[in-house]
């Protein structure tokens, strides 16, 4: 027989114990893991459409002002410095008749986007049209944009009363050389302190220029 004898299998046992509890020892020297300084954070918006809407471009400066407060009772300040686009979703209204929504995403004249475009219709007034996309992997729209960059996210086609839900991802500003983003926006005066949601397409809900696509959250909109 090839046994070992006890003493050496004793032996075995306390070493392995004492290895186990050694390696759940943290070394003095191990350094705690690098946070990032910036603040980066997400957020689901809901919007509904007030007019049917046929492509209507939503840019990336547009998401990144979609949550401002007001610096002054004239200004709104926004304080991304970066966005990001995650989600779109879209639900139309029931219709006795066919109705469409479409989220297209475009073909910068760069050639990093890839004219994707995801749609569907409703059949009756108990089957709505319903899309959930996130932006195509590998293409400009699915990357960090710069707030301030007027290029085109995502289209948007849709029928009057749909609620759209856009998720994005902000890094907020934490460069005193950059500044924050300040806004005159109709619809002053503003309650000087006060948070206010825009329209998906940057627009207030007042004057010539309203939104088409108003805000649904649960606080002030401007």
């Amino acid at each position: 027989m090839n046994a070992q004898p006890r003493k050496n299998r004793n032996f075995k046992r306390r070493s392995l114990r004492n290895r186990r509890a050694n390696s759940k020892i943290l070394s003095p020297e191990l350094a705690p893991p690098p946070l990032h300084p910036d603040i980066t954070y997400s957020h689901r918006f809901r919007f509904y459409c007030n007019a049917n809407v046929v492509r209507g471009t939503i840019s990336w400066a547009n998401l990144s002002t979609l949550y401002g407060c007001a610096a002054t009772t004239s200004l709104l300040m926004f304080r991304t410095q970066s966005v990001r686009l995650n989600l779109v979703e879209v639900w139309s209204v029931g219709s006795a008749t066919p109705v469409s929504v479409i989220v297209d995403w475009p073909v910068l004249t760069s050639g990093s986007g890839n004219a994707a475009s995801t749609s569907d219709t409703s059949i009756t007034t108990n089957v709505p049209a319903h899309v959930r996309v996130t932006p195509p992997p590998l293409t400009d729209s699915a990357v960090w944009h710069n707030a301030a960059d007027t290029n085109t996210a995502f289209a948007l086609s849709c029928p009057q009363n749909s609620l759209i839900d856009v998720s994005v991802s902000y890094h907020e500003i934490n460069d005193a050389t950059i500044g924050a983003t300040y806004a005159a926006v109709v619809g002053t005066p503003w309650a000087t302190g006060s948070c206010y949601f825009m329209g998906l397409d940057g627009h207030s809900y007042l004057g010539s220029g309203a939104t088409a696509f108003p805000s649904q959250a649960m606080g002030l909109v401007a």
